[in-house]
């Protein structure tokens, strides 16, 4: 068992003929989009259970490369990171907000 064989992942296309390369490079993006995805999920469940979890150098340069290579991947389909947000607005007869905002991430992080 090769160590380079442990650090890649051999994607195989049968058919007919040999795949274009659109397909190739669409195969390709999608695998490398999913493994992205895949790693950021894990830092992110890990941080979650662990919030003081300390993070290796190459956890950082991941999270701070990640719009970066999201982008390279597919250059038309932009990451969005706020697409998430929402903003909502306390009803007036809040008068404590940091006190609902605090319960609220109590509530969350269990």
């Amino acid at each position: 068992n090769d160590s380079k064989d442990d650090d890649s992942i051999e994607l195989l296309v049968f058919g007919v003929e040999e795949p274009g390369p659109s397909v190739t490079k669409q195969l390709t993006q999608l695998l490398q989009k999913r493994l992205i995805s895949i790693s950021l999920e894990i830092l992110s469940s890990v941080l979650t259970k662990n919030p003081h979890f300390n993070l290796l150098h190459s956890d950082i340069s991941f999270l701070r490369s990640f719009e970066q290579v999201w982008t390279k991947l597919d250059p038309e389909e932009k990451y969005k990171p706020n697409s998430h947000v929402r903003i909502y607005e306390f009803p007036e007869h809040v008068y404590d907000p940091v006190m609902i905002l605090m319960i609220f991430r109590q509530n969350i992080c269990g």
